[in-house]
């Protein structure tokens, strides 16, 4: 008995320390992670800077395009045709008594 709770007394200490260092890696990763975004961002600016006017100018006719799409989950992914062609595919509807023939 006195040996389990020798080993009990000797590893909680280990255990705090193993919780400072997970934060402290927390911490770490998580200052790399901010320190990717603004290299990333400062980066991006001059590029995002020039296409704004040009996504300002299509903001209505996207908007149009949405209105008339409704939902976007109702079709698959895009396909490019050999010949180049964008084929968009309606997902089929699922049958109201929900079943699904195999």
């Amino acid at each position: 008995m006195r040996t389990i709770v020798l080993i009990i007394a000797l590893s909680a200490p280990l255990s705090a320390r193993a919780e400072d260092d997970a934060a402290r890696g927390a911490d770490l990763v998580e200052q790399g992670m901010k320190l990717l975004m603004q290299s990333f961002m400062t980066e991006m600016k001059p590029a995002l800077e020039e296409i704004a006017p040009k996504l300002q100018e299509l903001a209505p006719q996207l908007e149009v395009l949405r209105d008339k799409i409704l939902d976007f989950s109702a079709y698959e992914l895009p396909e490019v045709l050999p010949n180049g062609d964008i084929l968009i595919r309606k997902k089929q509807p699922i049958p109201e008594d929900g079943e699904v023939d195999l």
